[in-house]
């Protein structure tokens, strides 16, 4: 063969997927200053034979990802024991977590301290009409006459539970109502 002109025997021709992806192709021959033929030929050599640095870096890289995701699981974990903790806390509690009506009633009305004297008698008389909490400030209650009867225990927790979640404060005369 003659200086000047290519050898024919060497050509190898690729028929690209889309007029797009050829337009791709050479620009991106461009922007690394070859030709498209030595472009693409340099890809299929690079992806037929990786070389050990890519790959090292490749394992590197993928190290320092799984060191980063094992950390996240350790934080994960942690946090799960934690809430699972809170968790089983919570149901603990649960049976305290029922709070009358009339409980709250009472320490919503009052603008002082009741007393536990005073919560007992006034959660166990008979409910008729209006009940007068010593300022003064009534409660409205059913019109016909109820007896109730009241769990001391019960009582005793639904407080200790509404101090807990900062609805009523415990004062030397009795609790008051915080809202």
């Amino acid at each position: 063969m003659t200086k000047g002109y290519p050898d024919k025997k060497r050509y190898a021709y690729i028929y690209c997927n889309s007029i797009e992806e050829k337009k791709r192709f050479e620009k991106l021959a461009k922007e690394a200053g070859v030709s498209t033929s030595k472009f693409l030929l340099n890809a299929i050599e690079i992806g037929l034979n990786p070389s050990e640095e890519s790959v090292s870096s490749n394992a590197h890289d993928i190290e320092q990802e799984l060191e980063k995701t094992r950390d996240e699981l350790r934080i994960a974990r942690i946090l799960l024991e934690k809430y699972q903790e809170e968790l089983r806390k919570a149901n603990e509690a649960a049976p305290s977590l029922h709070i009358d009506r009339d409980l709250l009633e009472l320490f919503k009305k009052s603008r002082r301290p009741l007393s536990e004297k005073e919560l007992y008698g006034l959660l166990t008389s008979p409910q008729v009409g209006l009940y007068i909490i010593g300022d003064g400030q009534e409660l409205s209650r059913t019109t016909e006459p109820e007896i109730h009867t009241i769990d001391i225990e019960a009582i005793a927790k639904q407080l200790e539970t509404l101090e807990k979640l900062g609805l009523i404060s415990k004062f030397a005369d009795g609790w008051c109502w915080n809202g």
